[in-house]
């Protein structure tokens, strides 16, 4: 219901924007996407290429047959597999250096893209076009299914005691609701090409590829997870405190998309 909604309330904005300046075009894409994500902090492993399946509106703000300025909205939603360890310390219970598995099952983002639209001339009976600039996004939703096993527990946690080992108990947790531990911005570039095929009057099916690429971690500055020396848990101050680098993973995607411009 939410997806039919977002579609119509789009379509008869841009449609009352089109009926006074027909400089504007405007139309509707799906967009099934190979989502991945990305981190350069040693300490975190990522995996996996889910298949995602994301919609959206397109609108262009023409300046001649050949060039525009690319609008619109994008509901995106990302996948991936990440395995980091954290310090688990919530009040009344005993701190603890956890490993996590963590699989986003469902991360969505509604975006709004900003672009500049190469657009050749006709050539036989196609048009190509490529496309290129940034979105901004805001979080929409986001769930995972998580596995923890305790590593270590510190012992005397009142007085700072050290970490000594833990029992290796294993939880686990399905549609988790994580949105909250997640960076409600995010920022994207976005490069595209594609091509579009008349099909009547003024109306032509569009179809390219689209490399949607994150340029903010999905968790805020702040989120840290426990580092790894040596392949053992780093520990400061007679294994006192854990050691701790910043928790940055990036969304990305490759799209294929496939739509109708009126």
């Amino acid at each position: 219901m939410k997806k039919i909604v977002f579609l119509v309330m789009g379509l008869v904005v841009m449609n009352m924007v089109s009926a006074q300046d027909k400089s504007f075009k405007i139309g509707i894409k799906l967009s099934p996407a190979v989502g991945f994500m990305k981190t350069d902090v040693g300490d975190i492993a990522t995996n996996g290429r889910p298949v995602r399946f994301g919609y959206g509106l397109i609108f262009d703000r023409m300046f001649s047959e050949n060039y525009a300025l690319g609008f619109g909205l994008n509901m995106l939603e990302f996948g991936g597999h990440a395995e980091y360890t954290r310090l688990y310390s919530e009040s009344g219970s005993t701190p603890t250096v956890q490993y996590v598995k963590r699989n986003y099952s469902k991360v969505k983002y509604v975006e709004m893209p900003l672009t500049l639209k190469l657009r050749t001339a006709m050539i036989g009976k196609m048009i190509y076009w490529g496309q290129f600039g940034v979105g901004l996004g805001y979080l929409f939703s986001g769930y995972a299914d998580e596995e923890t096993t305790d590593l270590y527990e510190q012992l005397d946690a009142a007085n700072g005691g050290p970490f000594t080992y833990a029992s290796g108990k294993v939880s686990e947790d399905d549609k988790l609701d994580i949105k909250s531990n997640l960076n409600p911005i995010r920022a994207s570039m976005i490069i595209a090409a594609g091509a579009e095929y008349p099909i009547s009057g003024s109306t032509f099916l569009s179809y390219g590829i689209t490399y949607n690429g994150g340029l903010l971690s999905m968790y805020e500055t702040g989120d840290e997870v426990v580092k790894y020396r040596d392949g053992a848990v780093a520990f400061n101050n007679d294994n006192k405190s854990p050691v701790f680098v910043d928790k940055k993973i990036l969304l990305n995607q490759v799209q294929l998309n496939v739509g109708i411009i009126f």
